[in-house]
C-alpha cells in the first residue's frame, strides 16, 4: 500500500511540475490594485482612473473574471493600464509573471 501511495504522489508531483513549466495565454483587464475589478469594462473613464491610480502608486493587477492577480513584472504592462488584453505568462498562486501583452 505504501508503494502505491508513493507512486501516486510521484505521479501527481510530475503533472504539477509539467503544468508549471510552460507559458499560458490569458484574457483579462489590466487594472490597479485599489479599484481592481471595478475597471474591467475598459471604458475611457475606467482607463483614466486606472492610469491615475497606478501613477499615484497603486500597483497594476490583472483581472480575469472575479480573480485578481498581482503582476510580478510591473514594467511589462505599463502601456496597457486600463485595457482589455491577452497576456502570455505564468501564474503561480496569486501572481502572474508576464512574458508578453497584446491588445
Amino acid at each position: 500500500m505504501t508503494k502505491r501511495v508513493l507512486a501516486a504522489a510521484g505521479l501527481f508531483l510530475s503533472f504539477a511540475a509539467i503544468a508549471q513549466q510552460g507559458d499560458s495565454s490569458y484574457k483579462g483587464t489590466i487594472s490597479d490594485s485599489m479599484c481592481a475589478a471595478k475597471h474591467v469594462g475598459a471604458t475611457d473613464k475606467d482607463i483614466a482612473c486606472a492610469q491615475k491610480c497606478v501613477k499615484g502608486g497603486s500597483p497594476a493587477v490583472f483581472v480575469i473574471g472575479d480573480k485578481v492577480y498581482k503582476i510580478a513584472n510591473q514594467e511589462s504592462v505599463k502601456e496597457h493600464i486600463g485595457h482589455k488584453v491577452q497576456i502570455t505568462g505564468v501564474i503561480t498562486g496569486d501572481t502572474i509573471r508576464v512574458d508578453s501583452v497584446a491588445m
